[in-house]
């Protein structure tokens, strides 16, 4: 089906779509907490519905963990849309970073969705992150905040890399610390990161 088509499901009935809520509430939970290799089952029972529930809803747990990732994305993109006015493009960009890092830590699989593509998430939602991230790096590079010889794929391969080099550093690790060092490898030779802040304080 083509991005743009329009959804062809009938809208789902007031105790159908809380059911699915609370079956997407749940599976955030424990994606977060186990990783994707989640079971099913184990999120119906977590949201308090059968594994027919479920079933219905997402036929597959790929379907499930697309529909997860799709929700922190949007929501993570949503945030980006108003760093712009409050920000310099450097001080937007790194809190766009910082935003991505956070939304990452809560969802392991989100930064394989946009490098490895592994993932299946709609094209429109894909192409919308793509274009904020360049958009937002360009700018940030015109004002000489980041390296001129990165391009968005760059940005976005450090980013996945740095997420998951801090997730297996376990638990007792700082979330983001390794991220913070690499936002501070973006910036121009010669620049001064300023230490005991976070990617997104310039």
């Amino acid at each position: 089906m083509a991005p743009d088509s329009p959804d062809p499901r009938p809208p789902l009935r007031a105790d159908a779509a809380r059911n699915r809520a609370r079956v997407l509430a749940a599976a955030e939970e424990l994606f977060a907490e186990q990783g994707t290799h989640a079971q099913l089952l184990d999120i119906a029972r977590r949201a308090g519905v059968g594994a027919g529930t479920v079933h219905r809803h997402f036929p597959t747990k790929e379907a499930l963990v697309a529909e997860v990732i799709a929700a922190r994305t949007t929501e993570l993109l949503d945030q980006a849309a108003t760093l712009p006015a409050d920000h310099s493009p450097a001080q937007a960009f790194f809190a766009f970073w910082a935003l991505a890092v956070e939304q990452a830590h809560r969802n392991t699989a989100l930064c394989d969705a946009f490098t490895a593509q592994q993932l299946r998430i709609p094209e429109t939602l894909r192409a919308r992150f793509e274009r904020t991230l360049a958009d937002m790096l360009k700018a940030a590079q015109a004002a000489g905040a980041v390296r001129a010889d990165l391009d968005a794929n760059d940005v976005m391969a450090l980013l996945s890399a740095s997420v998951l080099a801090d997730q297996r550093r376990g638990p007792g690790g700082q979330p983001g610390r390794l991220a913070g060092i690499v936002a501070d490898a973006l910036r121009p030779s010669g620049a001064t990161p300023r230490r005991g802040r976070s990617p997104g304080r310039p």
